[in-house]
């Protein structure tokens, strides 16, 4: 059960005010709460397009929510004959800012770059922070070539879990794309869509994660020995 108001304001000439308070209440157990809990996620943006070329934005959002502690594996070992009681709960903090910018110089160029910091906070233990920056551009070539260019170049620190990030990226047709970036590394993409006739289409798409905190990516029978995980898409579309 909860509450949830939201409120849009234009106090000034291209400028907006967005926000919300979300309060809500489990009256029963959770996956990650064993007792009935509650919390409350606020957010706030403010939208700024001073012209038709440029738009940018602000945005921070905070969430405090009761849940399970987290019980430090290495605590655990140490005290095996302990019977650690881990279901009562604790405060688990997180939130986010972030800005980002959009330029489009030209009706054929757009351009796009995000920074971003997130924390997470679990009862009385250290907070932990993440970073993220990145660039992205879209280029629509002439109409008589029928081509369309995306990219992006993302640098990312978030050791925890916790502050992962999560990012669109353009994809082929019905796929869709929206990898969670943990770990400290760089990731970058790029992908062509050409449409040399109104019944064909290709796209090809090539996405690449370096990480620089690890010798191996993921376990078991996805395991990749090396620091490069790399992904590659070729689509073709013909209309009867």
């Amino acid at each position: 059960t909860g509450l949830f108001t939201g409120v849009q304001v234009v106090p000034f000439p291209k400028w907006t005010l967005t926000a919300y308070v979300d309060m809500y209440q489990h009256p029963w157990l959770r996956a990650s709460a064993n007792a009935p809990s509650n919390g409350v996620d606020i957010k706030a943006q403010a939208n700024y397009k001073p012209s038709r070329y440029i738009e940018m934005y602000w945005r921070f959002q905070n969430e405090t929510k009761l849940n399970n502690i987290d019980i430090d594996e290495e605590a655990e070992e140490e005290t095996p004959e302990t019977d650690i009681v881990s279901n009562y709960l604790v405060p688990e903090k997180t939130g986010r800012v972030r800005y980002n910018l959009q330029y489009s110089p030209r009706s054929i160029l757009l351009l796009k770059a995000r920074a971003e910091v997130s924390w997470f906070k679990n009862g009385d233990q250290t907070i932990q922070n993440g970073y993220f920056l990145s660039h992205d551009f879209k280029y629509t070539l002439p109409k008589n070539l029928k081509m369309i260019v995306y990219g992006r170049v993302a640098l990312f620190d978030a050791k925890a879990f916790d502050t992962r990030f999560y990012t669109y990226e353009s994809d082929v047709l019905y796929s869709f794309s929206v990898p969670a970036l943990s770990g400290q590394g760089l990731r970058w993409y790029g992908m062509v869509k050409f449409e040399p006739h109104r019944k064909i289409a290709f796209w090809l798409r090539f996405a690449q994660t370096r990480f620089t905190d690890r010798q191996t990516i993921s376990a078991g029978d996805t395991e990749i020995k090396g620091r490069i995980k790399s992904e590659a898409k070729l689509m073709l579309r013909y209309k009867l």
